[in-house]
């Protein structure tokens, strides 16, 4: 690990105050008080809790997921030894708090080391992340907006939010291409700067996903391009957490191999929808638990296939657009037989429609 902290320290110059970087680390303290409370076995009072969560990056997160009360159960079931029956319990759900409880518990063990990498940490890093971020975005996006703040704050992994980024140590310090997956989160932040602006699908999970699949797919190119080629062998070198690996095993085979399936699984919801209205109260959550990690996966397919065969300036034009996104990929996989055929006449209509409800 001290290896990895010399590397990445060559990356990432030292100053983490916020006044001057951009980067915000206030919750951090406040983090460790809590920690050093349950470890003790003892609750934390209302206001230590919510000293945590008046932090710049802990309350976005409470703002925009509802974390709150699902991360506040994880620091207790990770830390507080006499819950630790109930936190055995947890650990055997698949869903968030059983990976939050799973993260959450490893973070005191890597103390000293998240302490030293954090003090690595300044804005030169942000820096590089924005300049990546623009490879795929329209021209001159970047340099159109400032370099939002970024907060460090232990939940999970990372956001990339119109206030400001938030990253989770743990999970940047174990990557193997931090600044990448950095530029995939400034690639929300960047996108969301972009007209035309859309009203939030709130409960609409076809919506979420259809959109999903460019606002995810085409930022899966910064930081997952090389994933689809790697050997079984060499994604287990790469990522080096159970979890992680078994996620990348199962991102190279959905898109090698099943791409058409969920390509197909989307077109026949939309056909049906656009027949029958009212039906996509069921069918969009169903297409929305079918298609792989909300769609991610299915979209990087896409956007490398148009890359690769249009160029990334076509690629680029359809950033902050999902119907124009699925309409290129469709036009690209007309010319090219060796591809999945993109969606049909019919289908694309409905998503036009769809998409239209939420246009301001």
């Amino acid at each position: 690990m001290p290896i990895l902290i010399v590397l990445l320290a060559l990356i990432l110059v030292c100053d983490p105050a916020e006044t001057q970087t951009g980067l915000d680390t206030s919750s951090l303290d406040r983090f460790w008080q809590v920690y050093e409370i349950l470890h003790d076995d003892r609750e934390p009072s209302d206001s230590i809790w919510n000293a945590l969560w008046a932090t710049p990056g802990y309350a976005l997160l409470e703002t925009r997921e509802r974390r709150r009360t699902a991360l506040t159960r994880a620091m207790r079931l990770a830390f507080r030894p006499s819950l630790r029956s109930e936190k055995e319990a947890a650990l055997r759900e698949e869903n968030w708090l059983a990976r939050a409880v799973a993260h959450m518990s490893r973070i005191p063990e890597h103390r000293d080391t998240l302490s030293r990498f954090v003090a690595s940490l300044d804005r030169g890093a942000m820096d590089r992340g924005a300049a990546l971020a623009q490879r795929y975005l329209p021209p001159e996006t970047v340099s159109r907006a400032p370099i939002p703040n970024m907060s460090l704050v232990y939940f999970l992994d990372a956001r990339g939010y119109q206030e400001r980024l938030l990253i989770d140590p743990l999970y940047f310090l174990e990557l193997p291409n931090p600044i990448e997956v950095m530029a995939h989160e400034f690639h929300h932040y960047y996108r969301a700067t972009l007209p035309p602006p859309h009203r939030n699908y709130g409960n609409d999970l076809l919506a979420w996903v259809l959109s999903t699949v460019e606002t995810e797919g085409i930022p899966g190119l910064l930081d997952k391009a090389v994933v689809p080629e790697l050997s079984p062998d060499s994604i287990r070198r790469r990522y080096k957490r159970p979890m992680y690996q078994e996620y990348f095993l199962t991102y190279q085979i959905e898109h090698n191999e099943r791409s058409n399936h969920r390509l197909r699984q989307t077109e026949r919801v939309l056909e049906t929808i656009g027949a029958h209205p009212d039906s996509a109260a069921v069918l969009g959550p169903w297409l929305h638990r079918e298609l792989p990690d909300n769609g991610r996966i299915l979209g990087a397919f896409m956007a490398s296939a148009i890359e690769q065969r249009r160029g990334r300036d076509a690629l680029n034009r359809t950033v902050g657009d999902p119907p124009a996104f699925w309409r290129l990929y469709g036009e690209v996989a007309a010319q090219d037989t060796t591809l999945p055929r993109g969606l049909s006449a019919r289908a694309l209509r409905t998503l036009a429609v769809l998409d239209s409800t939420y246009r301001r």
